[in-house]
């Protein structure tokens, strides 16, 4: 299967079109993926069919700086150059058409699809407020089916953050790539990526000390001197099981950490504000994070900062 695409940019599509990956891990779509999508843009007030095979969908929204992206799925072509014939999801022909010396006949060749889509640059100020109010959102929902909400903030000492760069540098000398060479935004992703294992660990930590059912929003924001620090917030989904502030703070041992107890508005705007900020901000949840099981919960996603008082914490 041949496919071109930019995942990232897709990925809000795939989860609104029940799109999926061919496999584990691949950034191509499976031709039953590109299929729901196509029949999506079909309906979707910014889209039309432009022919048998190819679609045009502008989902950039208000976004001043939108991107071209183009997605193309074939049928698979075994060994021989025959098409393989029934597999499922396929896009069967509905007509007999001649098309680039290949007669396409009804239920016997599966089509391509060929989709135009204009998406987010996510990086303009209108993406980024938009991104903030969908987390802001997600939260807030999380917030609300939770039995109690904890905000803490972790930051790195001084050894954790010269581990970091010296990682960071280690890692891009593999490739030729010399650290001091990147700008401030580069450095500062690549200083972050070397702490993910650590947020990984302590994560895990936390679940077998205290043995509770958890899920977090965690957010990472440069400090005034450009390094990496996070907030997050960690909902406890079981009332028998709750997490206490000791094994939340002394599970982190690579530097400072504070939690306390939150509830409001104001801890998920506060938590995601860096997000309107920056392209740089990074956010790592829990799987389906923002996807509420009690039905009688709604998740916002609004347009308007509460007027809940700020956290004040720096």
């Amino acid at each position: 299967m041949s496919v071109s695409e930019d995942t990232p940019h897709l990925k809000a599509l795939r989860r609104a079109t029940g799109a999926r990956p061919a496999r584990s891990g691949a950034r191509g779509l499976t031709l039953k993926a590109a299929r729901r999508m196509a029949s999506a843009a079909s309906y979707a007030p910014n889209g039309e069919r432009l022919s048998l095979v190819k679609y045009r969908w502008d989902v950039a929204g208000n976004c001043s700086n939108a991107i071209s992206r183009e997605i193309h799925v074939r049928p698979s072509v075994d060994p021989k150059g025959n098409r393989h014939m029934g597999n499922q999801g396929e896009f069967w022909s509905t007509k007999r058409v001649q098309m680039r010396n290949i007669t396409v006949e009804r239920g016997k060749t599966p089509l391509p699809v060929n989709i135009d889509l204009t998406v987010r640059c996510r990086k303009c100020p209108q993406c980024l407020r938009l991104r903030q109010r969908v987390w802001a959102g997600r939260a807030s929902g999380e917030m609300a089916s939770a039995h109690r909400t904890w905000f803490g903030t972790l930051t790195l000492s001084p050894y954790w953050h010269m581990r970091a760069l010296n990682e960071a540098r280690k890692r891009l000398s593999v490739s030729g790539i010399d650290f001091e060479s990147l700008s401030d935004g580069e450095q500062f992703l690549e200083r972050h990526k070397s702490t993910g294992l650590w947020l990984t660990l302590y994560l895990k930590r936390v679940r077998k000390q205290s043995e509770a059912a958890l899920r977090y929003l965690l957010v990472t924001e440069a400090h005034a001197s450009g390094l990496p620090h996070y907030h997050c917030l960690v909902h406890e989904t079981d009332s028998v099981r709750p997490v206490r502030e000791h094994v939340l703070s002394h599970q982190w041992s690579h530097g400072f950490s504070k939690f306390r107890l939150v509830d409001g508005k104001a801890p998920a705007w506060y938590v995601t504000k860096y997000l309107s900020k920056s392209s740089l901000a990074r956010v790592r949840a829990s799987e389906d994070y923002g996807t509420v099981s009690n039905p009688s919960v709604e998740i916002p996603i609004s347009t308007e900062t509460p007027n809940d008082p700020p956290l004040g914490v720096n």
